[in-house]
């Protein structure tokens, strides 16, 4: 951006003033406006960008959550059956004998 956009509209001496009020298109120029827009459309556009990213933040770490437990029911499961599986291998092996 070049210091221009910044600076103040100096009217020209041949054109006088009557109003001591601050007119707003002397203080805004077009590029002055264009850079204004252009700073809210970023700022807008990092705002979508920032809930966009935490939604899917949200969304991994619950679906991590649900996989840890299905994990861990899983192994529980297993853990089971295999404890099962020793129990009725135990019963026959007593039973053989027997």
């Amino acid at each position: 951006m070049t210091s221009q956009s910044l600076t103040l509209h100096r009217p020209s001496p041949l054109t006088t003033s009557t109003s001591k009020s601050l007119d707003l298109s002397r203080v805004v120029s077009g590029e002055t406006g264009r850079y204004i827009a252009t700073e809210l459309l970023y700022r807008i556009l990092v705002a979508i960008c920032q809930r966009f990213f935490n939604a899917f933040e949200d969304f991994a770490a619950r679906r991590l959550d649900q996989f840890a437990t299905y994990l861990e029911r899983s192994k529980q499961q297993k853990a089971t059956k295999i404890g099962v599986g020793k129990l009725f291998k135990q019963i026959f092996r007593l039973r053989r004998t027997s």
